[in-house]
């Protein structure tokens, strides 16, 4: 999965998340890097139902994959 789409998933998933399990954000708050995905995307984990729970688990892999692979090439 490339980056852009990677990220563009998370968007959704957060956006679609917001009221059942980040109900506690702004709703204008967007989350600008990596370890802030991160983080929203575990609470998506515990406050979701068990589709939308494995669905941010697996974006948290790639995501994690994606961002190691980053900063080796920094």
């Amino acid at each position: 999965m490339h980056r852009d789409e990677l990220l563009e998933r998370i968007d959704t998933m957060i956006e679609e998340s917001r009221e059942r399990c980040l109900w506690f954000l702004r709703l204008d708050y967007v989350p600008r890097d990596d370890r802030m995905r991160i983080k929203l995307l575990e609470y998506i984990q515990r406050h979701g139902d068990r589709q939308t729970a494995v669905e941010a688990a697996r974006l948290t892999r790639w995501l994690s994959q994606n961002s190691r692979d980053t900063s080796v090439a920094s």
